[in-house]
Parts: C-alpha cells; structure tokens; sequence
C-alpha cells in the first residue's frame, strides 16, 4: 500500500487523516467512470480500495470496539456487541469515501468523525434489533410507541404497569410525542403477541454515542445526585428489595426468601402498602435456578405475598432505569458506581 495512505499519527490527526483518505477512496470508488482508461487500471485501482479498506478496517477497530460496546449497553443488547460491532464496520468502511467530502455535503463545515458514525451506529442499533426480535422495522416502532405509552399511563395514573388497559394506551398514545397513532384493535393484538416486558426500541430518537465515553472511574458527580436523590423517594421496604432484588437481574435471593426475611418483615409491618401484603403459611423457599428448597417453617411462617413483591421489583427496575438520560450522557453504568459509591 502507498506510504501517502497510511496513518501518521505525529503527522496530522485521525479526523485529519481521515478526510483526507476519504477523497483517495472516493476517487477509487468512482474509477470505473473515467473515461479511457484500460482493464487493467480499473482491476489495479480496485485492488488497491481492497487494500486500503482492509488497512482502515484494522486501523478503526478500536474505535468501532468502544462504539459498539457503548451503543449495546446502553440499549441492553450487551449480548448481541459483536453483531453490532459487525453492521458498524461494515457499513463505515463501505461510506467512508463520503467522510467530509464536499461532493457529498450539503453545508462546507466539516464534522468530527463522531457526528459521522453516530447515523450509521443507529443503523447497526435497528440491524441488530431486528435480528434479536426477529420483527419488522415497522412492528418494534409499534412496540416502541405502545411501551412508551404505557409508562406515561403509568405516571398519569399511578397504576402498575401489568394493569393498564388497551382504552386507556389508546386514549394517551399521543402524549408520546412520535407521529404513530394505532387503533384499539392494532393495540390490543400488539398487546398479546408482542408485548410481555417493557423492551424500548428508541430506533433514531435522539440517539448519538460519544467515542471518549470512560467508566473506568468513578466521577461523575450527576450521577450521584440522581441516585441519592431516587433513593430519597424510596421507603425502607421499598429500598430493601432495590439493593437485595432489583439490581441482581434475578440472581442471589428469590422474593420468597426476601419476603420471609424477619429485618424485611419488620420493616414491612411498619409499612401500610406492605403490611397488607403480609401473609401465613409456607412461603416454600425457591432460589432462582436451583429448584424448591423446603424451608421446614410450618404453616404459621409470616411473610410478604412474593406476588407483590415481584411486582414491586418490576416498578422499581423502571423507576431506576428512568435516571438514565442520553442527553448528559448518565448511563446505567454510571448509576450503578454511584449507588455503590454511596452504599
């Protein structure tokens, strides 16, 4: 490959380098339009944009490392980087020649290497959403807007997520702010087929990555005021199942054994919304994962309905997960070392 091609990091930076390249590749790309020239030229040109993609394709890896991996976490697709990370760098490497080049720009300011990748992230984000739900692009936005109605329902109405109603989603659906309105029919069939938990497919809204994102540390200052604060708003039952349930993903201790735990029960005894919920018998101690446990407490056990317990978790997860906020850049990562910091 020409020396002229490669990267020369004391030379000029990335975003320096890149433009540049952008306008060698533009010009390989379009060589089969030139006029006059021979097979062999063309079949040499092409060969080198083969070259000199594969060169970027190593060189860029990093950076579609951390996109893909930041991009997967915060949309809760952590399984499914690598396919991200694959649509990525495949559609980049083949765009790239349009990377700051006037023949392709509607406006002469030039934009950093960011702005340029976060369309095609999104792109990579809807390819893999589509592939995980196995729906069409029209059917997550359907999903999308329904789940979206719902947690205004939810706010509006002070009622848990599992009991709203296909009239009231129909009468909000336009507090959503997108431009779909579904009939109550397409509700309630999108309600029965498609829609078990709250999943959030946010497709192009208001979606952009930074590259120079780091959670190695520990100082985010935002974050520790929103979690302090949400913390604020939770009574002690309420906190007792957050740190010992929500946060383990369905790990560690199930709500039967949470509900039978005399500090919880203590603590649920001084509560109105709980005390109710609490019940005699035995709760049969199960552990997620591991099969019935017999607890041998007899028929007098006091504990806390798992069933409400359970549902409780779920309002609690969606609470917590609405700290995150794309705009100041709080992800769910950097709730998590904020509530350990101040834990």
């Amino acid at each position: 490959m020409k020396t002229s091609n490669r990267f020369n990091p004391k030379a000029e930076s990335l975003n320096e380098y890149l433009t540049r390249i952008a306008r060698v590749l533009d010009d390989l790309k379009n060589v089969e339009d030139v006029p006059f020239l021979d097979d062999e030229t063309v079949a040499m040109s092409k060969a080198e944009e083969k070259e000199l993609k594969d060169y970027l394709a190593v060189l860029l890896t990093p950076v579609f490392l951390e996109k893909s991996r930041t991009a997967a976490f915060k949309k809760k697709l952590d399984g499914e980087q690598g396919v991200i990370y694959s649509y990525l760098s495949m559609t980049i490497l083949e765009h790239l020649y349009k990377y700051n080049n006037p023949r392709y720009m509607k406006v002469s300011v030039k934009r950093s290497f960011d702005a340029f990748v976060g369309p095609y992230l999104k792109e990579a984000v809807d390819e893999t959403l589509g592939e995980k739900l196995g729906a069409t692009k029209y059917r997550r936005k359907m999903i999308n807007h329904i789940n979206k109605t719902i947690e205004i329902v939810c706010l509006e109405n002070a009622t848990d997520w599992e009991d709203v109603t296909v009239d009231e989603i129909f009468a909000l659906q336009i507090k959503t702010g997108d431009i779909m309105f579904l009939s109550k029919c397409s509700i309630k069939r999108a309600m029965e087929n498609w829609i078990e938990e709250p999943y959030h497919y946010d497709g192009n809204e208001d979606f952009f990555v930074e590259s120079q994102d780091d959670y190695s540390h520990f100082e985010n200052e935002d974050a520790e005021k929103c979690v302090r604060a949400f913390l604020d708003t939770l009574s002690d039952a309420e906190r007792f199942l957050f740190l010992a349930r929500c946060l383990n993903d369905g790990k560690g201790y199930s709500f039967k054994e949470i509900g039978s735990d005399p500090v919880f029960l203590k603590i649920c005894r001084s509560d109105s919304s709980y005390s109710i919920h609490i019940q005699f018998g035995d709760p049969d101690i199960e552990r997620p994962k591991s099969g019935s446990v017999s607890s041998n407490m007899g028929e007098e056990t006091e504990y806390v309905d798992p069933i409400h317990l359970e549902r409780q978790c779920r309002t609690l997860k969606r609470r917590f997960a609405r700290l995150e906020n794309a705009e100041t850049g709080l992800d769910r990562r950097d709730l998590i070392k904020a509530l350990v910091y101040i834990m």
